[in-house]
C-alpha cells in the first residue's frame, strides 16, 4: 500500500502544503506542484466542471509525482464519495459537514 506522506506529517503534528487544480485537468500541473514543494494536489470538483476521467488523469500524474491526492466532491453522498476514491485518491473533502453527526454520517 502507497504511503500517504500527508498523513504522517499531519499525525506529527508539521504543516502541509499544497495547491488546488480548478477547472483545469493538466497532468503538468502535478509535476509543477511537486517541483514548487508541495505536499498534495487537491482536486476541486465541487466548483468545476472537471469529470472523473479528468481526476483519474490527474490522480495518477499526482502519484507519479509523489504527491498525495485529495479531491473535494461536489456532495457528501455515497455514489460521489465511492466513485472518488475508485479513481485512486487518497484523501475527500466533502462539502457541508457542518457538525459532528453529520460527520459521523459521512464516514459510515
Amino acid at each position: 500500500m502507497r504511503v500517504n506522506y500527508v498523513k504522517q506529517k499531519l499525525q506529527r503534528g508539521e504543516p502541509v502544503f499544497g495547491c488546488a487544480a480548478v477547472g483545469a485537468p493538466h497532468p503538468e500541473l502535478a509535476h509543477a506542484f511537486a517541483a514548487a514543494g508541495f505536499d498534495f494536489l487537491l482536486i476541486e470538483n465541487e466548483h468545476s466542471p472537471m469529470s472523473l476521467e479528468s481526476d483519474q488523469l490527474l490522480v495518477r500524474a499526482g502519484r507519479a509525482a509523489d504527491l498525495t491526492v485529495i479531491t473535494r466532491v461536489p456532495d457528501a453522498e455515497y455514489h460521489l464519495v465511492a466513485r472518488t476514491l475508485d479513481t485512486g485518491a487518497e484523501g475527500i473533502i466533502c462539502p457541508r459537514v457542518e457538525s459532528p453527526e453529520r460527520a459521523a454520517e459521512v464516514v459510515s
